[in-house]
């Protein structure tokens, strides 16, 4: 079972939460920790859900989180996404656009540690991998799945 933060407890953030929680997830992760630039949305958040995760510091997050998912905001996420690559976890980050000022890091020094998942819903497509193509990528995964 992989334990799981929350780094941003706004609408994505909670629904996110949920569904870790809900049956069918529960059995492979285990929501452990939340975070949020307003402490008392992290603690409204988890006295919403059975589970009650810990509220804690992002340093505390990293620590006791194998998986970090980022549902902050654009302006934090390139910090978030360093931070849990640094500590060598696995991010999930939802603030894309907040991506953009790392990944011109990545261009000079990738990192060394951790791995970056950018989910890209329905948007990215057959697009995504042709403007993937175009970086410095070593490999691209592309998951769809549709009823």
């Amino acid at each position: 079972m992989r334990t799981i933060g929350i780094v941003g407890c706004g609408t994505i953030g909670t629904a996110v939460a949920r569904a870790l929680v809900s049956k069918p997830l529960s059995r492979s992760y285990r929501l452990v920790a939340l975070t949020d630039a307003d402490p008392s949305t992290a603690k409204a958040l988890s006295k919403k859900l059975k589970s009650k995760p810990a509220v804690v510091s992002l340093k505390q997050l990293l620590k006791k989180s194998q998986v970090v998912v980022e549902t902050a905001s654009a302006a934090s996420a390139a910090d978030i996404v360093k931070a849990g690559l640094t500590a060598n976890r696995d991010v999930v980050s939802i603030s894309v656009a907040g991506l953009i000022p790392l990944i011109q890091q990545f261009d000079r020094k990738p990192p060394q540690k951790g791995r970056l998942w950018v989910p890209s819903g329905a948007i990215a497509g057959l697009d995504g991998i042709q403007s993937a193509r175009l970086g410095k990528l070593r490999r691209v995964v592309l998951t769809t799945r549709k009823p």
